[in-house]
């Protein structure tokens, strides 16, 4: 028998407490944390809908703050942008190391120059 996947919509009631609920069937139950949304909500939706709890695959749904929302994806932006500025930074090094080892200078002096180990060096101008 293939998977069915229910819903469940996560919200914190409270400093202690998290509210579960299930659209289909309806079910509402709660947990102290969010390791424990499988463990209590799939025997309910089990023994609600007679099938096996192996049977059973949620989507959970997280109800959080705007705020959050905001600062998330504000945060993932500013990740995305890190990381390409990260790429070019290591290729535009790597084109460093390439120019000073074309024009004769050793891999040591290269380091010496560039601030890194001239292990460093040798990695660079080999890609």
């Amino acid at each position: 028998m293939s998977k069915k996947t229910y819903i469940v919509e996560v919200e914190k009631a409270n400093d202690r407490w998290w509210t579960l609920f299930c659209p289909n069937p309806s079910i509402v139950s709660q947990c102290r944390s969010l390791s424990r949304v499988h463990a209590e909500i799939t025997p309910i939706i089990a023994e609600i809908e007679g099938i096996d709890e192996s049977d059973i695959e949620l989507s959970i749904n997280y109800k959080l703050p705007d705020d959050y929302l905001m600062h998330i994806a504000t945060a993932e932006k500013a990740r995305e942008i890190s990381e390409r500025e990260a790429a070019k930074t290591r290729e535009e090094t790597r084109k460093a190391a390439r120019v000073l080892i074309d024009s004769g200078v050793t891999m040591r002096d290269a380091g010496t120059i560039m601030g890194l180990s001239y292990q460093r060096v040798s990695q660079l101008a080999r890609t």
